[in-house]
């Protein structure tokens, strides 16, 4: 075999090299692309459900400064920790600033957020505070629930 044959032969398997090379980085481009929208979607999904969670716990806070017998829709509207004119014990948040800085409240944090407490008596005075924050995520209708119970039984 003279020189000439061995460096086309080379010549031709470095070549085939580089064109199987580029066929696998650009099939690891086309998967990492194709990856991109759930990527999206998952931190915006991140992102909310990190909302969502500090909203309840902005509320059980204020909640828990609160004595007892003040977690009633009277006291909790004129606190503004609830939206005015409710009475009963499912009382709405939605678009109450729980961050008055930033003016946080459910329904401009979160896609169609909605915030629901509902207040039930316990023995002993005590009074049991669920907290619900609802909303829209590109995966569907998404919900967060807390609580506290204030009074007797912490």
């Amino acid at each position: 075999m003279t020189q000439r044959t061995r460096r086309r032969r080379t010549t031709g398997a470095v070549l085939l090299d580089v064109v199987f090379a580029i066929g696998i980085v650009a099939t690891g481009a086309a998967a990492l692309y194709g990856l991109m929208p759930t990527i999206y979607h998952s931190q915006a999904l991140g992102n909310q459900q990190t909302k969502a969670v500090q909203l309840g716990g902005r509320m059980v806070e204020n909640l828990q400064m609160l004595p007892p017998v003040n977690l009633n829709a009277d006291v909790l509207t004129q606190l503004n920790l609830i939206d005015p004119g409710q009475t009963g014990s499912t009382l709405t948040f939605s678009k109450i600033p729980l961050d008055d800085s930033a003016r946080y409240s459910p329904s401009t944090a979160l896609p169609s957020g909605t915030g629901v407490m509902t207040l039930s008596s316990l023995a002993g005075g005590a009074v049991k505070a669920n907290i619900t924050i609802t909303w829209k995520s590109p995966f569907g209708t998404r919900t967060y629930t807390t609580g506290t119970v204030v009074g007797g039984y912490r």
